[in-house]
């Protein structure tokens, strides 16, 4: 079985393969990248892999996919820790494509699934309300320290985001409605109480696995699979980390008006704070439990109804 690693950088990408131990460079260009994915798909390997580079890399998979390649994006610290593990000390793109190919051979990471036609438009609005949000976090910032002019310009700056925030909103929904696809699986996720548009935009957008995949996979993919802390006779608390931040932090809030509003979420909170479960962890379970519950509504295509919510376990909180 072939495992293939890519090292993605703005200009070009070298390639490994393994166990043949072959490696060579190919031009970071569309051109390339078409020529790249059939040949790869010839050699039918068990995986591509690749680190996520904030974008250099999505055209690579888009044709990879395309071309019926099984890939797969990891997340760099994974790669690093792995490489460091087998007592990698030398840095160079041949080595680092070498570790993930070896990675992608030891650890099979998941799959990528790419997001449908309609899901790809969503992409630029949800990154530019997602940078304008955390524009205002830090002007509220400043304006705390503020005074006279600069705290006056700084409030015309909140309201001017305040603005551009409300008409990406709206641009967002309109996609939504325009689109059957995206439309009816907006539905399902707003079916469940707590859930809002801003969240489904999110969701919509930045797990496009939602409904495909199960409920271990989905939760490991958005960081809220708990993993064991033990050690001996040592046993600590289950931790999350790693994953999608971003669909993590939209869940937050979302969270708590489910605690609210939604009777099995709020009994499944309070049942972990009679347990003696910290505030914080009983939220995160509940993250959890809300997230694979979307994650089988949109599966089987059915809206939620409290049976759903009833009936979904989290692993090593219930």
């Amino acid at each position: 079985m072939k495992f293939i690693g890519v090292d993605v950088s703005k200009e070009k990408l070298d390639v490994y393969i393994r166990p043949d131990k072959k490696h060579f460079i190919v031009e970071n260009k569309p051109e390339a990248l078409i020529k790249l994915a059939n040949e790869l798909e010839k050699l039918k390997p068990e995986l591509v892999a690749m680190e996520s580079t904030g974008g250099y890399e999505r055209q690579l998979v888009r044709e990879l996919v395309k071309s019926g390649v099984k890939t797969s994006v990891v997340n760099p610290k994974l790669i690093k820790d792995f490489g460091r593990s087998g007592g990698a000390r030398a840095k160079t793109d041949k080595l680092d494509s070498g570790v993930i190919a070896h990675y992608a051979e030891v650890h099979h990471p998941h799959e990528v699934i790419l997001a449908s036609e309609e899901e790809e438009k969503l992409e630029a609005l949800v990154t530019r309300r997602r940078q304008l949000s955390n524009m205002k976090v830090a002007e509220l910032n400043r304006l705390k320290h503020a005074e006279g002019e600069i705290a006056t310009d700084i409030s015309d700056h909140i309201s001017w985001i305040d603005k551009k925030l409300k008409e990406i909103e709206q641009k967002l929904q309109t996609k939504i409605q325009q689109s059957e696809e995206l439309q009816q699986k907006g539905e399902l996720i707003t079916s469940m109480k707590g859930v809002g548009p801003v969240l489904t935009s999110v969701l919509l957008m930045d797990l496009p696995e939602l409904g495909k995949v199960s409920k271990k996979k989905i939760s490991a993919l958005v960081g809220l699979a708990p993993f064991n802390v033990e050690s001996g006779k040592f046993k600590g608390q289950m931790k999350i980390y790693g994953g999608r931040k971003e669909v993590r932090a939209a869940l937050y809030m979302p969270t708590w008006s489910a605690i609210k509003h939604n009777p099995d979420i709020r009994d499944f909170y309070q049942k972990l704070i009679a347990k003696g479960k910290k505030k914080k962890v009983a939220v995160t379970a509940c993250m959890h439990k809300l997230l694979i519950t979307l994650n089988s509504i949109v599966r089987k295509g059915v809206k939620w109804t409290p049976q759903y919510s009833a009936c979904t376990k989290v692993e090593g909180l219930n």
